[in-house]
């Protein structure tokens, strides 16, 4: 439609159509692909690091700063960005930079994600790519036809410490 341009993730549109970048290379840590749908790969551009925490507590029983070691390297989700009721004249306000919002990541089922964990976007929306976000709460699994999972995860202001 002339006039109209969508959402552009990359700097570059084609008549009105989201050009998404190239999936980067593959590592040994990396989800495989052919576990996904034809639809999960049409749709899951974004790709993120996982990382999980451990040793969050002494053999006392004290808590420490967690390290963290890398689950998934390359994970491909979808990215959906929370968005408030609150804004004038009835639309959707997207509130990409505050920090008290979830935003929900869709991922195939079989990848394990906790509470806790920690993801960093690298390949996704410009403006987020690099962004730390920290899973809350756990998983929601709707594998009967979709095989996907979704989870909330609030931004972090920063890289966690424990990070290599």
């Amino acid at each position: 439609m002339p006039g109209i341009t969508a959402i552009c993730y990359e700097g570059i549109t084609d008549e009105g159509r989201i050009i998404r970048p190239a999936a980067p290379p593959l590592t040994t840590r990396s989800f495989p692909s052919t576990a996904l749908s034809a639809r999960q790969r049409q749709f899951y551009y974004c790709r993120v690091a996982v990382w999980r925490p451990s040793n969050t507590v002494t053999a006392l029983g004290k808590p420490v700063d967690p390290t963290y070691s890398i689950l998934y390297d390359y994970l491909p989700c979808y990215l959906r960005q929370g968005e408030s009721n609150f804004a004038p004249a009835g639309g959707l306000l997207a509130e990409n930079d505050n920090l008290f919002t979830l935003d929900e990541f869709h991922h195939h089922s079989s990848a394990d994600l906790k509470t806790a964990d920690v993801l960093q976007l690298l390949v996704g929306p410009t403006n987020e790519v690099g962004r730390w976000f920290m899973v809350r709460g756990d998983q929601k699994i709707s594998d009967w036809r979709a095989h996907k999972a979704v989870v909330g995860a609030a931004k972090l202001p920063h890289k966690p410490g424990g990070i290599p």
